[in-house]
């Protein structure tokens, strides 16, 4: 994973599913309300301020958003469901 460059403000998160075509919604929880997420030429971004981090013993860095999606491919869907994202920086 690439590291978080100085003064960069929200974490890029490739989609795998294309936008519209895949992937209905994403939305993240921010200040306890859920916003949609901006997506932009392939990449959802999220807001380093909706992010929780954390530092363990050994000084790696995590962080964590719960996120809201929706994915429809044709006649099939998943309706929309929250998951915990995590990442390590």
């Amino acid at each position: 994973m690439p590291e978080l460059e100085k003064g960069k403000r929200s974490i890029d998160i490739i989609s795998c599913l294309e936008q519209g075509r895949y992937l209905s919604s994403l939305k993240y929880e921010n200040d306890g309300m859920l916003r949609k997420a901006e997506v932009k030429d392939g990449k959802v971004r999220i807001p380093l301020e909706a992010c929780a981090f954390y530092q363990n013993v050994r000084d790696k860095i995590r962080g964590s958003i719960p996120v809201t999606l929706a994915c429809s491919v044709g006649q099939v869907h998943m309706p929309e469901s929250t998951a915990l994202l995590k990442f390590w920086l």
